[in-house]
């Protein structure tokens, strides 16, 4: 493996990760309606988690049954999800900043 190459990667997704945190705290300012801030900001997060799980921690170098072991608990969470939407789309979050 190229040390430079590493390198460069990681410093492209600490920069991505830095432009992508700036988007969600400028996302936070925004006033969508409904709760569609909501969902922004955790789909930003969602990215961020994913670059790092597969810059940092490897997970891009790993095997099936790593992959297996990480994709069990997201389908899971989306279930959990997707059943909580009906409640949130039912009672709107009314934050006032």
């Amino acid at each position: 493996m190229n040390i430079t190459t590493s390198k460069s990667n990681h410093e492209l997704v600490y920069i991505a990760l830095v432009i992508l945190a700036l988007v969600t705290v400028g996302a936070s300012f925004l006033h969508l309606a409904g709760n569609e801030n909501v969902y922004l900001v955790f789909g930003l997060a969602t990215v961020q988690c994913l670059l790092v799980a597969f810059q940092y921690m490897g997970l891009k170098l790993e095997g099936v049954m790593v992959y297996g072991l990480v994709i069990v608990p997201l389908i899971l969470f989306a279930i959990l999800v997707f059943l909580c939407i009906p409640d949130i789309s039912h009672y709107p979050l009314n934050l006032k900043l």
